[in-house]
């Protein structure tokens, strides 16, 4: 692997990272117009952390979240997963990268229709020629510990919403991935749909010090994670640690306070 997956805190103490993102831009063409959905981010996240990255429509945070998972490449700069730059080795080499070491978990589920519940989690070790048998009964805990091991069996339009997106991280975590990428996944759920999903992500987080990154709009959502990344036209607006915040509606109004400050500084 290449590059520095290492750096020290405050205390001298070595922290791996997990994923590491220097001078990102993606920009995009609409007719004779160039705009910027990603400009210039510096952004690192430690291995074990829980982050979330929030912002207004438009802001970048999907960009951001589809560029470090590889399923759309830069204009300019790079992302590090586990030390790997994922974009320098072609478009296959990423792919499998993605596959084996990064999970994602999409707001509209993204399963197949065709397979079961059982089988959509299995896919992606089929996809990579893994022998499934082996790793079936750690896949059955898993599914167990997310609660949908009695759904197993049934068809994606069988399933309410929550067990839907229950079943799309247990596809994510099938191959035990090292950084779990989540976009919106409560966004189609109702409130308490989103936030037992936001309870798993906490457990999977504190009890298996999984890498996650989040995308919300939700502060319900972000207040989860032990650090929020607020962007603003393609920008990082502010790095905020959230055990500061009492609730989410105190998170919500430093939200609006710096989305006020950036619109009066435009």
């Amino acid at each position: 692997m290449s590059g520095d997956i290492s750096k020290t805190n405050a205390s001298g103490a070595t922290e791996e990272v997990a994923v590491k993102t220097s001078g990102l831009t993606k920009k995009y063409r609409r007719g004779d117009v160039e705009f910027a959905a990603l400009s210039n981010v510096d952004l690192t996240i430690r291995r074990g952390e829980f982050v979330a990255v929030s912002g207004a429509s438009g802001s970048g945070k999907s960009t951001l979240l589809h560029l470090i998972a590889g399923l759309t490449r830069p204009t300019s700069g790079s992302v590090e997963v586990e030390g790997k730059r994922i974009f320098d080795g072609g478009d296959r080499a990423t792919t499998i990268f993605r596959r084996r070491r990064i999970g994602v978990v999409f707001q509209n589920y993204n399963l197949i229709p065709c397979l079961t519940a059982e089988e959509n989690v299995l896919f992606p070790l089929r996809a990579d020629g893994r022998d499934v048998g082996a790793t079936r009964e750690k896949i059955r805990a898993l599914c167990e510990e997310l609660e949908i091991s009695r759904q197993l069996s049934q068809y994606p339009d069988a399933l309410s919403g929550g067990q839907r997106q229950r079943v799309a991280l247990a596809r994510a975590l099938a191959p035990d991935p090292a950084v779990l990428l989540a976009d919106e996944p409560t966004g189609n759920l109702d409130w308490e749909s989103g936030q037992n999903v936001c309870r798993v992500l906490d457990k999977l987080n504190r009890e298996e010090e999984r890498t996650i990154v989040l995308v919300t709009h939700e502060p319900a959502v972000a207040i989860w994670a032990s650090r929020l990344i607020v962007l603003r036209d393609g920008e990082i607006a502010a790095d905020l640690p959230t055990n500061g915040f009492a609730d989410a509606s105190a998170l919500a109004a430093r939200c609006q306070e710096i989305a006020r400050r950036r619109s009066a500084n435009a």
